[in-house]
Protein backbone atom coordinates (compact mmCIF):
# COMPACT_ATOMS: atom_id res chain seq x y z
CA UNK A 1 0.00 0.00 0.00
CA UNK A 2 1.51 3.40 -0.69
CA UNK A 3 0.86 6.66 0.75
CA UNK A 4 -1.73 9.50 -0.76
CA UNK A 5 1.83 11.62 -1.99
CA UNK A 6 1.61 9.12 -4.75
CA UNK A 7 -1.02 10.85 -6.78
CA UNK A 8 1.18 11.44 -9.49
CA UNK A 9 3.16 14.42 -8.23
CA UNK A 10 6.35 15.18 -7.37
CA UNK A 11 7.59 14.55 -3.71
CA UNK A 12 9.60 17.56 -2.76
CA UNK A 13 12.46 17.18 0.43
CA UNK A 14 13.92 20.81 1.54
CA UNK A 15 17.40 19.85 3.06
CA UNK A 16 18.99 22.81 5.17
CA UNK A 17 22.50 22.41 4.87
CA UNK A 18 25.32 24.90 5.44
CA UNK A 19 27.99 23.23 4.01
CA UNK A 20 28.25 22.85 -0.25
CA UNK A 21 30.10 19.98 -0.10
CA UNK A 22 27.58 17.74 2.14
CA UNK A 23 24.90 19.40 -0.13
CA UNK A 24 26.74 17.40 -2.97
CA UNK A 25 26.50 14.36 -1.41
CA UNK A 26 23.25 14.51 -0.12
CA UNK A 27 21.90 15.23 -3.60
CA UNK A 28 23.45 12.45 -5.18
CA UNK A 29 22.98 10.37 -2.08
CA UNK A 30 19.12 10.92 -2.78
CA UNK A 31 19.39 10.01 -6.64
CA UNK A 32 17.11 7.38 -6.39
CA UNK A 33 15.42 4.94 -9.46
CA UNK A 34 11.83 4.84 -8.43
CA UNK A 35 8.58 5.51 -10.28
CA UNK A 36 8.11 8.60 -8.49
CA UNK A 37 9.44 11.81 -8.59
CA UNK A 38 11.41 13.94 -6.00
CA UNK A 39 12.26 17.51 -6.18
CA UNK A 40 15.23 18.90 -3.89
CA UNK A 41 16.12 21.97 -2.84
CA UNK A 42 18.82 22.82 -0.70
CA UNK A 43 19.32 26.18 1.43
CA UNK A 44 22.22 27.16 3.85
CA UNK A 45 20.61 28.46 7.22
CA UNK A 46 17.56 28.22 9.45
CA UNK A 47 16.50 31.52 8.26
CA UNK A 48 16.82 30.58 4.70
CA UNK A 49 14.71 27.78 5.55
CA UNK A 50 11.95 29.69 6.97
CA UNK A 51 11.94 31.97 4.12
CA UNK A 52 11.68 29.51 1.25
CA UNK A 53 9.06 27.89 2.93
CA UNK A 54 7.01 31.11 3.54
CA UNK A 55 7.71 32.03 -0.39
CA UNK A 56 5.93 29.11 -1.31
CA UNK A 57 3.10 30.23 0.29
CA UNK A 58 2.87 33.48 -2.26
CA UNK A 59 1.30 32.35 -5.13
CA UNK A 60 2.57 34.98 -7.14
CA UNK A 61 6.15 33.88 -6.86
CA UNK A 62 7.52 32.54 -10.10
CA UNK A 63 9.93 30.43 -8.32
CA UNK A 64 6.87 28.89 -6.19
CA UNK A 65 7.26 24.88 -6.10
CA UNK A 66 5.08 24.67 -3.05
CA UNK A 67 5.55 23.33 0.27
CA UNK A 68 7.42 20.89 0.83
CA UNK A 69 6.72 16.56 1.41
CA UNK A 70 9.80 16.26 4.05
CA UNK A 71 12.16 18.64 5.99
CA UNK A 72 15.56 17.41 6.79
CA UNK A 73 17.47 20.12 8.84
CA UNK A 74 21.40 20.07 9.64
CA UNK A 75 21.29 20.70 13.55
CA UNK A 76 24.44 22.95 13.99
CA UNK A 77 24.34 25.65 11.10
CA UNK A 78 25.38 29.13 11.39
CA UNK A 79 23.16 31.76 12.48
CA UNK A 80 19.69 30.14 13.03
CA UNK A 81 20.77 26.86 13.79
CA UNK A 82 18.27 23.67 13.43
CA UNK A 83 16.93 23.34 17.12
CA UNK A 84 15.67 27.06 15.83
CA UNK A 85 14.46 26.33 12.80
CA UNK A 86 12.54 23.48 14.31
CA UNK A 87 10.80 25.56 16.73
CA UNK A 88 9.92 28.19 14.14
CA UNK A 89 8.57 25.74 11.88
CA UNK A 90 6.76 23.78 14.36
CA UNK A 91 4.97 27.28 15.85
CA UNK A 92 3.35 28.09 12.28
CA UNK A 93 -0.10 26.62 11.60
CA UNK A 94 0.99 26.79 7.79
CA UNK A 95 4.49 24.31 8.40
CA UNK A 96 3.63 22.51 11.40
CA UNK A 97 2.16 19.56 9.62
CA UNK A 98 5.44 19.49 7.44
CA UNK A 99 7.36 16.18 8.59
CA UNK A 100 11.13 17.36 10.01
CA UNK A 101 13.87 15.23 10.21
CA UNK A 102 16.99 16.06 12.31
CA UNK A 103 20.54 14.70 10.77
CA UNK A 104 23.51 16.02 12.55
CA UNK A 105 27.07 14.38 13.30
CA UNK A 106 26.02 14.61 17.08
CA UNK A 107 24.46 11.46 18.56
CA UNK A 108 24.53 12.76 21.93
CA UNK A 109 20.83 11.70 23.38
CA UNK A 110 20.72 15.36 25.03
CA UNK A 111 20.43 16.53 21.63
CA UNK A 112 17.96 13.06 20.30
CA UNK A 113 15.96 14.08 22.72
CA UNK A 114 15.42 17.91 22.53
CA UNK A 115 15.15 17.43 18.93
CA UNK A 116 11.54 15.04 19.77
CA UNK A 117 10.96 17.49 22.14
CA UNK A 118 10.61 20.04 19.83
CA UNK A 119 8.92 18.24 17.13
CA UNK A 120 10.73 16.55 14.52
CA UNK A 121 9.68 13.57 13.16
CA UNK A 122 13.53 11.89 13.35
CA UNK A 123 17.14 12.31 14.06
CA UNK A 124 19.60 10.26 11.69
CA UNK A 125 23.47 10.86 12.38
CA UNK A 126 25.46 12.35 9.16
CA UNK A 127 27.27 8.52 8.73
CA UNK A 128 31.12 8.84 7.95
CA UNK A 129 30.83 7.39 4.63
CA UNK A 130 28.72 8.57 1.80
CA UNK A 131 27.75 4.59 1.17
CA UNK A 132 26.16 4.72 4.03
CA UNK A 133 24.74 8.31 3.57
CA UNK A 134 23.64 7.26 0.68
CA UNK A 135 22.05 3.96 2.44
CA UNK A 136 20.25 5.81 4.99
CA UNK A 137 18.68 8.57 2.92
CA UNK A 138 17.49 5.61 0.53
CA UNK A 139 15.91 4.36 3.74
CA UNK A 140 14.83 7.55 4.61
CA UNK A 141 12.66 7.90 1.29
CA UNK A 142 11.46 4.95 1.18
CA UNK A 143 9.75 5.58 4.76
CA UNK A 144 8.19 8.39 3.45
CA UNK A 145 7.25 7.81 0.09
CA UNK A 146 5.74 3.98 0.75
CA UNK A 147 4.85 3.51 4.23
CA UNK A 148 3.41 6.70 5.35
CA UNK A 149 0.86 8.78 4.31
CA UNK A 150 1.79 12.12 3.72
CA UNK A 151 -1.17 15.24 3.07
CA UNK A 152 -1.20 17.00 0.02
CA UNK A 153 -0.72 20.41 0.93
CA UNK A 154 -1.67 21.27 -2.66
CA UNK A 155 -5.09 19.98 -2.59
CA UNK A 156 -6.11 20.05 1.45
CA UNK A 157 -9.06 18.30 1.41
CA UNK A 158 -11.78 19.31 4.27
CA UNK A 159 -10.75 17.55 7.05
CA UNK A 160 -13.01 14.69 8.38
CA UNK A 161 -13.31 14.15 12.20
CA UNK A 162 -12.86 10.45 12.94
CA UNK A 163 -16.58 10.36 15.04
CA UNK A 164 -17.94 12.34 12.20
CA UNK A 165 -16.58 9.29 9.50
CA UNK A 166 -17.84 6.58 11.61
CA UNK A 167 -21.53 8.07 11.47
CA UNK A 168 -20.94 9.01 7.92
CA UNK A 169 -20.23 5.14 7.09
CA UNK A 170 -23.22 4.45 9.39
CA UNK A 171 -25.77 6.42 7.62
CA UNK A 172 -24.56 6.89 4.57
Amino acid sequence: MTGLVHSKREFKILVAEDDPEDQILTSDALDVESDETMHVDFVFDGEELLAHLHAQLDHSNPDRVGLPDLIVVDLFMPGMGGFDALRAIKSNAEFRSIPVIIMSVSDAPGDVLAAYDRGAAGFITKPPTYEELRAKLQILWRYWTEVMILADRENKPAPVIAGEAHELAQTG
